[in-house]
This record gives C-alpha cells, structure tokens and sequence, in this order.
C-alpha cells in the first residue's frame, strides 16, 4: 500500500489543536508534541509499513526532536481554525496516538519512548554539541513491537462529533 506522507507541520498542527481542545488550555508543551510524532510515525510503521509523515528525528536530552519543525516555533495561541490536506490514515493514526497517550505528561512518554532501540542508538550517539539522528530503519524496528490488532482496533472506534470537522483534514 503506497501513499504519500504528510507534512510534519500539518501534523504538528493537527495534534495542538486536538490537545488544546481536549484540554480547553491555550497551549501545549511542545516537547509532548514532538513525543506523539515520534509515536506517530513509529505506529505508521506499524500498520502501513511506511512514514505517515515527512519528517526525521534526533535525540535531544528532552527528547526526540523533529528536524523538520526546527524552523516554526508553535505559537501558544489556538491555531483556529486550521485546513489541513492530510490523508485518512494519517489522521487516523494520529487520532490512535491521541486516544492513547494524549492524556500522557512528557515524563509518562520517555519512559515508552526509551525503550525504543532506535532511541538508544541515537543517544549513544549523541554528545553535548551534536544530536544523534534516530534511525528510521530502526525505528521500522522498534515498530514490530507495536500491536498492529490493539492499534487498528484504536483506529476503527475514531469518531468526531461533527463529522464535517474531519472532512477538512481529508484529501
């Protein structure tokens, strides 16, 4: 099954506006965000085989870092309303990944996140002044881990409550 990967941004985006909304705060910790992306992308590994989303990760001592994000600080405002163009299957597995882990605090994330292989490799390879690159073969690794069943059965209970919301975000 091939598809095209989405952006990171878009991605990013889509995971602060349903934080924000789940939690009716104005902001979110960025550092969580860059966590669900990196779950993000390994559960797409997963269940698709491939990326859902453009973009590479480096183990910073917070935690994994999207490269691609480096340029756009998130701006502790809402971001309403956001059109995104992203495909069903990311925005499913990104909805799985909220469902599961966006009630998680960054501490609750690490300690998932660290026992990743592709994590460990990158932080024995990172030092003071450079950050370790998280492999994405590896990453395709750590994914095999992941239950396919529990996840897709996370995926098919998606709702939205206007169902024209999830429209937008769809090609």
């Amino acid at each position: 099954m091939s598809k095209r990967t989405d952006s990171a941004v878009d991605c990013m985006q889509y995971l602060e506006q349903r934080l924000i909304e789940q939690s009716n705060e104005n902001c979110v910790d960025e550092q969580k965000i860059h966590d669900l992306l990196y779950l993000s992308l390994k559960e797409g590994y997963a269940i698709f085989e491939e990326p859902i989303l453009e973009g590479s990760f480096v183990s910073q001592k917070t935690g994994p870092y999207c490269v691609e994000l480096n340029a756009m600080s998130i701006q502790r405002k809402k971001l309403f309303p956001i059109t995104l163009r992203m495909s069903r299957q990311t925005i499913l597995v990104l909805n799985s990944i909220l469902e599961q882990y966006g009630h998680c605090s960054h501490e609750q994330l690490m300690r998932i996140i660290c026992r990743d292989e592709a994590w460990q490799s990158a932080r024995k390879n990172s030092n003071e002044t450079f950050f370790g690159v998280i492999d994405s073969e590896l990453l395709r690794t750590d994914s095999r881990k992941v239950s396919v069943i529990r996840s897709l059965w996370k995926m098919d209970h998606n709702f939205y409550a206007d169902p024209s919301s999830m429209a937008i975000h769809l090609n």
